[in-house]
């Protein structure tokens, strides 16, 4: 281990370590006892896909409903992850995936315990590898590492579970909070009864046995308002929010405490294309092409300072890329433009040393006079025009955000609303064909009666009706 001193030294080792088996890795980690937490490995499955997901091409086709979601890409637990490498047919590159989950390790080598000896014993492991390997799909690479990995207690999926609620309303539709909950063999129904209500209640808010059984005598609707005075919105109709309350309450969570994830994730990340709507640097180091040469571009432009760089306009993708604050940016930029002619003229305003030379160059005539004194007093605005910082507002970049969550939440409600007016129907469609099939039955019974009583009456018994019934026509 004496020539991996830093971690440069060590992300180049994980480099060379990209060829080995992933059934000769799990036996080695086996081996030194290492188990890994799931949450690290949603980190490395995301950084792996980044690219992939965010490629030009593929993103122009999203549907803007997917463009919207892909917003809390960061975010995202580990199923939609593995749900878009399925539904987008993503390349997934397990070298990639190799090197990154070595280089987390290896930047937490002291919460790991990585010895000496670990590494010798890895680079032996290499060396004895001779195939180059072949890229594995996402599901046979986790499928030989799954017992490496582990949930750690507060967490689901690879998300924190203070961050849970947040994360998943925004980032899932309701079929993949379903979905979620079916990988965690729970079923999440779309209403619940009384009895479930009062045992998430004790269990959210910890409620003592007595309080419980106070609780069980209320209606439904007096248990709903103790839960909101206490500060828990839930109903026995599940909404987003309340599907996410549920699960957390029949995975048991409520009796765990939550943690925090204390890796170091400062690992290099190759991005080949900044997300639509970063504005800045994420917590985590990123290393791109693009980056690197906005760096080279300032250096060249610091050398040369009489040099005016114009900027170039952005590649032309179509209208679907357009981030929304890109939007706004537009929006502003046209905004200034309008709200500071000032600006303008002093841009293109000649000095006075230029009104000179132009005097001396033209003749005096009676038609240029008008242009003389033009050009004079453009002059004397220039120098005596204060220059007034002009404030303008920018465009509330979250109002547009805030629309479309709210379009989200309408969505959603709409859908439960049409589910609700569909159950109606139905119900109501069954009971009248309950009531079509009584009135059948009747109707059935008493031609049968009828027919029967007439045939006793003419022929079995001539002038007498069957059970004594008497002939009240006679």
């Amino acid at each position: 281990m004496s020539d991996l001193r830093t971690n440069d030294d060590f992300f180049e080792f994980a480099k060379s370590l990209t060829h080995i088996r992933v059934d000769d890795l799990r036996e080695f980690f086996g081996r030194f006892d290492i188990k890994i937490p799931l949450h690290v490995h949603r980190f490395v499955l995301r950084e792996t896909i980044y690219p992939e997901v965010f490629e030009e091409m593929r993103y122009a086709a999203y549907s803007d409903e997917l463009k919207y979601r892909l917003r809390k890409f960061r975010d995202f637990p580990i199923f939609l992850y593995e749900n878009l490498i399925d539904e987008q047919d993503l390349d997934f590159d397990s070298f990639r995936y190799k090197e990154l989950l070595f280089d987390v390790l290896f930047v937490n080598r002291d919460m790991y315990e990585l010895t000496s000896l670990f590494f010798d014993k890895l680079k032996q492991l290499r060396d004895k590898t001779e195939t180059e390997g072949v890229n594995l799909t996402y599901d046979t690479l986790y499928e030989a590492l799954r017992p490496v990995f582990y949930q750690v207690p507060g967490f689901l999926d690879g998300i924190p579970q203070s961050e849970m609620k947040e994360t998943l309303v925004d980032a899932c539709t309701l079929g993949e909070l379903r979905g979620l909950g079916e990988k965690y063999d729970v079923k999440i129904p779309r209403r619940i009864n009384k009895k479930e209500l009062v045992a998430m209640l004790a269990a959210k808010l910890r409620l003592t046995e007595e309080e419980r059984e106070l609780l069980e005598k209320k209606s439904v609707l007096d248990i709903e308002m103790y839960a909101k005075e206490k500060g828990f919105k839930i109903s026995t109709d599940l909404k987003k929010a309340d599907m996410v309350e549920y699960l957390s309450f029949r995975l048991e969570l409520y009796d765990k405490e939550s943690r925090e994830d204390t890796h170091n994730y400062d690992v290099p990340l190759l991005r080949t294309r900044q997300v639509p709507w970063d504005e800045g640097p994420s917590s985590e180091t990123e290393v791109s092409e693009s980056s690197m040469t906005s760096e080279k571009e300032s250096a060249e432009a610091d050398e040369n300072e009489d040099v005016i760089v114009t900027p170039q306009p952005a590649d032309d993708t179509g209208e679907d890329e357009i981030p929304i604050e890109s939007m706004a940016e537009e929006t502003e930029a046209e905004i200034e433009d309008e709200e500071s002619p000032e600006e303008k003229i002093t841009e293109q305003e000649p000095s006075a040393d230029d009104i000179a030379d132009h005097e001396e160059k033209i003749e005096e005539k009676p038609g240029d006079k008008a242009e003389k004194d033009t050009l004079e007093q453009a002059a004397s605005v220039s120098e005596e025009a204060p220059s007034k910082p002009v404030h303008k507002e920018k465009p509330p970049q979250e109002e547009e955000e805030t629309e479309m969550t709210d379009s989200d939440e309408m969505r959603a409600a709409l859908d439960e609303k049409i589910d609700e007016i569909i159950r109606e129907y139905n119900h109501k469609k069954r009971r009248k064909h309950i009531l079509v099939s009584i009135l059948i039955v009747v109707i059935v019974l008493i031609v049968v009666a009828v027919g029967y009583g007439l045939l006793y009456y003419n022929y079995i018994d001539y002038g007498n009706l069957p059970f004594g019934i008497p002939v009240f026509w006679e």
